[in-house]
């Protein structure tokens, strides 16, 4: 009797995102780098928002609440583990990839000790240094880390071995170039309390007549999550607001210069690699992966992180420079090939497989945390 062939490893990726942004978009380049690896991937989320635009159906679960401490948070994280196992059942998956932090991800590691599915974590920002999240860390099979300063938190809480990573963009769908005659400037955020939106109001509105034409497109998240804030209804002029946009490669290629206004150390910063890939020049604060990526007059500019001085110094020299600003553009496009998918995700691409090829028998995880709420 012929054998019957084995069918390729299934990934499932839980994704605890509460609206549009980053995560999703990540995963819009790590999936299809991973299916080209020969693997097929499903993903667990929350909403549908989003992920029509990266070609994915998510396999919905409810929301659950947004508490994020104490007793009600494992209560929410206990009841997703519930609702995610009965996908892992129904699916039978090899191997789980959370994909935003430990404890974000509770529920992931809690439906994978309950299903005997091992788990991968994959951390793409900052997380609170608690002793649950240094057991969610040990616990895991391989554990991700975007940036520095996400690996120093992993080693904070006596998780060592990890596999700190970049970003990647699908080489399949490279961000359109900009147009040479393009004069406009583009912010792209979700709408997040420390993503720097009045920094960036407050430099447009000191350049006066100086300013270009801002393209101003935004991610809001649900309403109530404690980190949400509210889209601007008083804008300068010459500032277009556009709420997650379609056309945004349409809108990015129109503009000649990207502003990026975090206020604290960004573990990447995915809409700036986008906007650099395109050529745009980009104009970033000097701390994170973004003062990483731009280094200052060789491929962007840089300001202080915080400083609407420093931004609105930087952003009154490009405007008054197009050639400087085209110059710095080509750099930041021809600096961006190092990030291809196919080269930066081989980290996560062998992680997997040493996890999928090294399951082991279930120990109950977390258990005196959860019953003291910590």
């Amino acid at each position: 009797m012929t054998p019957r062939p084995r069918r390729p490893p299934l990934l499932l990726v839980h994704d605890e995102s509460p609206g549009l942004g980053g995560s999703i978009t990540s995963l819009g380049a790590l999936v299809p780098f991973l299916v080209r690896s020969g693997w097929i991937v499903e993903v667990a989320a929350m909403q549908p928002e989003g992920w029509e635009g990266e070609g994915i159906v998510p396999h919905l679960l409810s929301r659950r609440g947004e508490r994020i401490q104490g007793a009600g948070y494992f209560a929410r994280e206990t009841r997703r583990a519930l609702d995610l196992g009965r996908i892992c059942r129904r699916l039978r998956p090899d191997v789980l990839l959370a994909n935003n932090g430990p404890t974000a991800n509770l529920a992931t590691h809690l439906a994978g000790w309950a299903t005997g599915v091992p788990v991968a974590q994959y951390v793409r920002g900052p997380f609170p240094v608690s002793r649950l999240a240094g057991r969610v860390l040990r616990s895991s099979g391989a554990v991700f880390t975007v940036g520095d300063e996400c690996t120093r938190m992993a080693a904070a809480v006596g998780c060592t071995g990890v596999a700190q990573v970049e970003e990647g963009l699908d080489p399949d769908r490279w961000p359109a170039a900009r147009d040479p005659r393009a004069r406009e400037w583009l912010w792209n955020s979700a709408l997040v309390g420390w993503k720097g939106l009045p920094l960036l109001l407050d430099a447009y509105r000191a350049l006066g007549a100086d300013a270009s034409p801002l393209q101003l497109c935004f991610a809001t998240l649900p309403a109530g999550h404690p980190d949400a804030v509210d889209a601007p209804e008083l804008l300068p002029p010459g500032v277009t607001p556009r709420r997650s946009p379609p056309d945004l490669d349409a809108v990015r290629s129109r503009c000649s210069v990207y502003v990026h206004t975090a206020l604290r150390p960004e573990p990447f910063g995915r809409s700036l690699l986008e906007a650099m890939a395109a050529g745009l020049c980009p104009v970033a604060p000097d701390a994170g992966t973004p003062g990483r990526l731009v280094r200052h007059m060789e491929n962007g500019l840089l300001y202080p992180e915080g400083s609407a001085a420093g931004l609105e110094g930087a952003l009154r020299r490009v405007a008054a420079d197009p050639g400087l600003c085209a110059r710095l553009g080509a750099r930041a496009a021809a600096d961006a090939l190092v990030y291809r998918s196919d080269r930066v995700f081989q980290p996560i691409l062998a992680g997997l497989e040493r996890v999928r090829a090294s399951r082991t028998g279930r120990t109950v995880p977390f258990r005196n945390e959860m019953a003291s709420g910590r």
